[in-house]
């Protein structure tokens, strides 16, 4: 299965190891992922990368996803809907952090 990806919006030093990983999977939720990323983004601890992988939503996610600008927050949308399962764990191959954690 091919896991292309139309765009990458990969923002880290890609030397630095996160302590852990947020791992974000998105299909036509742009009415929820924006406060989802922004409760992420707000806590006190910042030695995290959140990771949002998009599966090819039709509603406005991508475009709120890319309205953020926190260099955390390493973004990839694929260019096909390719199920829940492959969608995670392709946004689980980008984890670059210590340890995992899962926001759905």
């Amino acid at each position: 299965m091919n896991l292309s990806v139309s765009e990458d919006r990969t923002m880290r030093v890609p030397d630095s190891t996160p302590f852990f990983s947020l791992i974000v999977v998105n299909y036509n939720n742009g009415d929820l992922i924006g406060e989802a990323l922004s409760s992420a983004i707000a806590q006190t601890f910042s030695d995290f990368e959140v990771i949002v992988s998009d599966n090819c939503s039709t509603d406005n996610s991508w475009e709120v996803v890319c309205s953020f600008s926190d260099p955390r927050i390493n973004a990839f949308r694929q260019t096909a809907n390719i199920g829940m399962y492959p969608n995670l764990n392709f946004a689980v191959s980008k984890a670059r952090g210590l340890y995992l954690k899962f926001l759905n």
